[in-house]
């Protein structure tokens, strides 16, 4: 199977291969790109456009097969939208859309955007992207296509991405790696054929993650009859093949620390059982374990970077067969929890291997969180069709989290509600409940069910019936099975329970620039807005600390002010102040919900630190006392394991002095 390698080099004149360059929708290359291509470059560009009606728009591509006058095979040119709309480019989709256009080749990309000086993270989005697509699942074809045998698609495509800054792109990009491989892996095991992927051969593969640190215990028929998993194993129960629990744990973060924990429906194929489905499109039920295939992929992930935290991923892997040992509709099985379920639908199956692992979860590991996924219910499709995720939750900022997480991966979930009324839809003559609630609704009884065997803990579910298979084709997948949620879950984990990330920045301070300028003096009122509106681009809230009412009253008048046709919407602490995206105060409290803190003028750590994604300190740099407060702030996070840096301003731009 067709691969692809991804290295960095400085920006410069290329020669051989592929050459590709960023436009937006004026046709202008960046500056660098420009000079690499010459002035030959910059008019073949102009005069393929207009040939092909090129117009540069995002998601589009011209490609010019030996292009006259300029050393190399190919010059493929991909469109990034206007200027304006910059700040909202998914790179991901552009290191796809390249990937797509020099398969199988070598290429080198000029990271050079008209308009944008992409940081790092944005160039790693951009391998991320193009590793994506290059995933192929072709295991079990036996002959190849002609053009595949005649062209080049069935070798490794070789990209390089020509950057200001290679060291740092590539060392941004080194997580991406082991994502990408999350991803692929959960992509082939929802790919994989149901004759191929049992229970025990799914468990066999899930071991393989100890290669990269995971701890793994495979839990057979006998030990989940001894725990109680009943309603687990009756699901599995008309199989010839024996069901299996698999136990996951990447031990990351501190000793005896709570761990964040995913649970996965995998069932590796679903007849319906008694209750069979029809035989049109039941093919594709061997995806109904691609719950358990992202949690699998997930643990791969954190591992492979090395998360600073601890996980925990379970899985339930079954198999709904009809036979004459298979449950039947109107049998009462005793789940772990010991709650009685009427069984009304046999092939309302996965909610009840869920049921015994999230009670088993809770119980026993205390976690943080529980995150369970699941293809359970095809009428989320019907509501959601195949562009977003159901989301249901029990805890208003573990839903608003997975929210963002979905909007900054590009994994996106809808939240659904929950509500008593439902849940009395659930209720059995005969036992405690049933297995299904009838035809309306359906995603959210299925969801309420779910609830019952969660007790206190806070939870969501996601039902990822129309996201995980047959999935819709993207830049970024090609494939049947998309291993969705990896990505988001990776997201989730690193923005929220990774430990404090704090950024100290050294303002209001005075060094001598190079010889014959004048002395340079960054204020706070010039590091602050800027700051605030990153963070704002990125989705997420501020709240901003000062140490006294006149700072305060300072910043907030700042803030109104800071540039002659703008201003930065926020508000002072006091009635509203939950709605704001910005909020100014002087307490430790945190009304906004906000996700990055600025302390300013030595406003001390709060509390809950770890509670927010990022802490930014600034200070002013001519004050002692300011700085020794700083300083030791840093050191503090630092010795606690925590990311922490250090920025000052220098002669070339800011400078990461620690």
């Amino acid at each position: 199977m067709a691969g692809i390698k991804i290295d960095f080099q400085a920006l410069g004149p290329v020669k051989g291969g592929d050459v590709a360059v960023l436009v937006g929708d004026d046709l202008a290359l960046g500056p660098k790109a420009a000079q690499a291509l010459g002035r030959e470059g910059a008019d073949l560009v102009a005069r393929a456009a207009a040939v092909e009606r090129f117009k540069g728009k995002t998601k589009s591509a011209i490609t010019v097969a030996a292009p006259a006058g300029l050393p190399f095979d190919r010059l493929v040119v991909l469109g990034l939208g206007a200027e304006k709309d910059r700040g909202q480019t998914d790179w991901r989709l552009v290191g796809g859309l390249l990937a797509g256009k020099v398969g199988g080749r070598t290429a080198t990309l000029l990271v050079d955007a008209p308009g944008a000086a992409l940081p790092p993270e944005a160039i790693a989005d951009i391998a991320l992207g193009a590793r994506l697509r290059a995933y192929k699942f072709d295991r079990y074809k036996t002959k190849k296509k002609k053009e595949e045998e005649n062209g080049a698609d069935d070798k490794d495509t070789r990209l390089t991405l020509a950057v200001a800054d290679p060291a740092a792109a590539r060392k941004a990009a080194k997580a991406g790696e082991g994502l990408a491989a999350g991803v692929d892996l959960a992509r082939d095991l929802v790919n994989e054929p149901p004759n191929v992927l049992g229970p025990e051969e799914f468990a066999r593969r899930a071991e393989a993650l100890a290669k990269v640190g995971v701890e793994v215990e495979v839990l057979d028929e006998k030990a989940l009859r001894k725990i109680g998993m009943r309603a687990l194993l009756a699901v599995g129960q008309g199989s010839a093949r024996e069901s299996r629990v698999v136990i996951m744990r990447w031990n990351g973060g501190k000793a005896g620390e709570a761990p964040v924990a995913f649970v996965g429906k995998g069932v590796v194929f679903d007849s319906g059982g008694i209750s069979i489905k029809p035989g049109g499109g039941m093919e594709d039920m061997k995806g109904d374990m691609a719950g358990a295939a992202c949690v699998v992929g997930l643990m791969h992930a954190l591992a492979a970077r090395k998360a600073k935290v601890n996980a925990l991923g379970v899985i339930g892997l079954v198999e709904n067969m009809p036979d004459g040992g298979a449950q039947r509709p109107g049998d009462i099985v005793t789940s772990l929890s010991g709650q009685t379920i009427e069984i009304i639908n046999t092939d309302a199956e996965g909610r009840l291997v869920l049921a015994d692992l999230l009670w088993h979860v809770q119980a026993n590991e205390k976690p943080k969180f529980m995150v369970n996924l699941a293809t359970l219910t095809g009428a989320i499709m019907v509501a959601l069709a195949q562009e977003y995720a159901g989301m249901f939750s029990n805890n208003d900022e573990l839903a608003e989290r997975l929210a963002a997480a979905g909007k900054a991966s590009g994994e996106r979930v809808w939240r659904l509600p929950l509500g008593p009324e439902y849940d009395k839809m659930i209720d059995s003559k005969f036992a405690d409940m049933k297995n299904t609630g009838g035809r309306h609704g359906g995603s959210i009884t299925a969801a309420q069910f779910l609830q019952r065997f969660v007790a206190d803990v806070p939870w969501a579910h996601l039902d990822i019936a129309g996201t995980s298979m047959n999935a819709p084709q993207t830049e970024i997948n090609q494939t049947w099975g998309s291993g969705w949620g990896v990505r988001l879950l990776d997201r989730l984990v690193r923005d929220h329970y990774e430990g404090l990330a704090l950024q100290v920045i050294e303002a209001d301070f005075g060094h001598r620039a190079p010889e014959g300028l004048p002395l340079v003096v960054v204020p706070h009122e010039a590091v602050l807005p800027k700051m605030l509106a990153i963070t704002l681009g990125r989705g997420q809230r501020a709240v901003v600390q000062a140490a006294s009412e006149e700072r305060l009253a300072a910043l907030d008048d700042h803030l109104w002010t800071y540039e002659d046709d703008s201003f930065l919407p926020h508000a002072v602490d006091g009635p509203g102040a939950a709605d704001e995206p910005v909020l100014l105060t002087l307490s430790e409290a945190n009304p906004n919900g906000a996700q990055v803190r600025f302390l300013v003028d030595g406003a001390a750590l709060p509390g809950e630190a770890a509670a927010y994604d990022r802490i930014i300190v600034i200070f002013d740099g001519t004050d002692e006392d300011a700085l020794a407060v700083a300083r030791a702030q840093w050191k503090d996070a630092k010795a606690s394991g925590h990311e922490a840096s250090y920025w000052q301003q220098g002669p070339g731009g800011w400078e990461r002095k620690a």
